[in-house]
This record gives C-alpha cells, sequence and structure tokens, in this order.
C-alpha cells in the first residue's frame, strides 16, 4: 500500500572538474546506473523512471534522477545503496571526478493529487 504523501524524487547534479574527466566519468556512471536501477527493483521502485542525461545548456553537468512510490521505497532503496560495496565503490570514483562545490542533490515530495512536487529536503544546485 501506498503512502498518502504520494512520491518522491531524488535529483542529483554532478559537474565535471574538467573536461578530461568526461570519458571516466560516463563509463563510471554507466556502471553505476545498472547498480542503482538494480537497487531501485529491490526496493520495489520502479526502475524505468530512473534517468541520467546531460543538461543541454551546460556541458559537463549531468542530473540523475530516480523516483519512488513513496517514503517506504526511497528509505529502502538509501539502505541497499549504502550498503552495496560496487555501488560505494564506483561513488567514490565519481567523487574523484566532480567538483563537490558545484555537484549536489535534492529530494522532492510530490503530494497525492498533485502535479507538483514539493521540497522535502533540499541541498541546492
Amino acid at each position: 500500500m501506498r503512502s498518502r504523501t504520494g512520491g518522491m524524487k531524488l535529483t542529483m547534479v554532478y559537474v565535471l572538474r574538467n573536461p578530461q574527466c568526461r570519458q571516466g566519468f560516463l563509463e563510471l556512471m554507466s556502471e553505476l546506473s545498472v547498480v542503482t536501477t538494480r537497487l531501485m527493483t529491490q526496493a520495489g521502485a520502479n526502475a524505468e523512471t530512473y534517468s541520467f542525461t546531460e543538461r543541454p545548456d551546460r556541458r559537463g553537468w549531468f542530473v540523475e534522477v530516480l523516483r519512488f512510490g513513496d517514503e517506504q521505497e526511497r528509505k529502502t532503496f538509501d539502505d541497499l545503496y549504502c550498503q552495496d560495496r560496487k555501488a560505494s565503490a564506483i561513488q567514490a570514483l565519481i567523487d574523484d571526478l566532480v567538483d563537490a562545490s558545484r555537484s549536489d542533490y535534492v529530494l522532492t515530495r510530490t503530494p497525492r493529487g498533485r502535479g507538483e512536487a514539493a521540497p522535502s529536503a533540499s541541498v541546492g544546485y
């Protein structure tokens, strides 16, 4: 049964340290997306809602979006992700390629019956 609070959307923004990091970053994100979608499925989320794109207006800025049906799916995913050794190892390598001062995430909640997402916890980007 879904929560009355509606869905959750986790958006991560990755900004490359420099253009030379691009190929390595894309290779790591390709590997990480496989792990992420597997863990989303294990958490009960619809892995088909996963997306990873480069911002068309900013070369070297990438956006990853994960959607969850409710808070419990997101929490289950978070627990699985934090325990997954491959995800942790890949994320550590990615962290070396991105500019931490410009990379960030935001978690938004979509109330049931509403089309717009309201910030739940926000870290600006």
